[in-house]
């Protein structure tokens, strides 16, 4: 694969889960989150589970422990809907290569430190990791974001993005992805 472009289906899409992550991430003051998202067991009557709360004290709970030890965190994966929440802090990292999912939509929200991503544009000289996941050593006609305490990038599926980390950052991230037929 040469190029890889967003396509309007995928936009479409995309539009989709935005409820999902627009619901999911609420600011309570300047750095606290509370995030929802669908519940994995049955509800106590049998019928399918409608939400699963993941209270603000508890995420930042979680946050806090990624900002003194630097590390990953799932705090929430569903199969009701597929959708992941993890916290997770890096220190001085770069990414090797550009990403494109082709069934991942990302919401990224900034708890602490800053990183830097380019995102957009089309990947160049990509190969397939496994199938509709592809990894580029370079993108033309990206556009470079940064990311500060607070802000919030959304990485439609189909949009090459890479990250830079100079320092140290703190993030959660909600990955979806549309249920399988």
């Amino acid at each position: 694969m040469d190029d890889v472009a967003i396509s309007n289906s995928s936009r479409r899409n995309f539009l989709r889960a935005v409820p999902v992550a627009a619901a999911s991430l609420t600011l309570a003051g300047s750095s606290r989150l509370t995030l929802l998202a669908a519940a994995e067991s049955p509800q106590a009557n049998g019928t399918p589970p409608m939400f699963q709360l993941l209270t603000a004290d508890s995420i930042d709970g979680d946050l806090k422990a990624r900002s003194a030890k630097p590390g990953h965190n799932t705090l929430f994966q569903g199969t009701f809907l597929s959708v992941v929440v993890e916290c997770e802090t890096l220190e001085t990292n770069e990414g090797p290569e550009f990403q494109l999912h082709e069934e991942h939509d990302h919401v990224i929200q900034i708890y602490s430190g800053s990183t830097v991503y380019d995102v957009g544009g089309t990947l160049k000289d990509g190969h397939t990791i496994r199938p509709r996941e592809w990894r580029a050593p370079a993108a033309e006609g990206t556009t470079k974001v940064t990311l500060n305490k607070g802000d919030m990038l959304v990485i439609p599926r189909n949009t090459p993005h890479r990250r830079f980390t100079a320092g140290a950052v703190t993030f959660t991230m909600i990955t979806w992805e549309p249920p399988k037929a």
